[in-house]
């Protein structure tokens, strides 16, 4: 089992490094972040951020919390993407917001500097900072009524990487904050994923609608 858990966790690794793409080429190419809610994005870069801090200090496995690094980088991408277009392509500002996020990291990754009790209380904060990110999304997709420039590949292979986690998490950690925290996720994931299945029907029939 815990051999099957390293190679597990490797594989989320792996799976991680382009999990998040879909979802920024959506975004590049249509110009727009419509549909994707700043405060899911928001949440989703803090709890990422923070888990692969919380790994780092903690010393453990990398397969056991390496794709939070990835996830971090990506998610960075879109948010900067995001502030880019809707701040009328305002170069500067997404960059300077990426500066920011760089520097506060440098800073929580030094022992010298930032105490293990500290990245371990931002970690305990990571599982309602992640179910208030899947819940703000939810929502919008469901007032809306559309999911707009949500990557159904993204939140497929999200949903496939937290289901993996549950398991590696148990087995190489033993951390109950880790195993709610992807079992919390796993669940926002699903729902997300059933929204975009359902809605994205509902966008087609509009779009033929209009064109008719």
């Amino acid at each position: 089992a815990a051999v099957a858990a390293k190679a597990l966790g490797y594989s989320v690794i792996a799976g991680s490094a382009s999990v998040k793409l879909p979802q920024l080429l959506k975004v590049f190419n249509s110009g727009s972040s419509r549909g994707l809610s700043p405060v899911t994005t928001a949440c989703e870069l803090a709890a990422s951020t923070v888990g692969f801090l919380y790994g780092l200090r903690r010393g453990f496995p990398l397969s056991a919390y390496g794709e939070g690094f990835l996830l971090a980088g990506q998610t960075i991408a879109i948010a900067a993407l995001s502030i880019y277009y809707a701040r009328g392509r305002s170069l500067g500002l997404a960059l300077t917001f990426c500066a920011i996020f760089a520097g506060l990291v440098a800073l929580l990754a030094a022992p010298s500097l930032v105490p293990l009790a500290v990245i371990a209380a931002g970690q305990a904060c990571t599982l309602p900072l992640v179910l208030a990110g899947k819940a703000a999304q939810a929502w919008r997709n469901f007032s809306s009524s559309s999911t707009g420039q949500v990557s159904l590949i993204t939140y497929s292979m999200l949903l496939l990487g937290s289901l993996a986690r549950v398991f590696t998490s148990v087995q190489e950690t033993a951390d109950p904050m880790l195993v709610l925290l992807y079992l919390g996720a796993s669940a926002g994931n699903a729902v997300i994923v059933a929204q975009i299945l359902y809605y994205g029907g509902a966008d087609k029939g509009r779009r033929k609608e209009k064109s008719g």
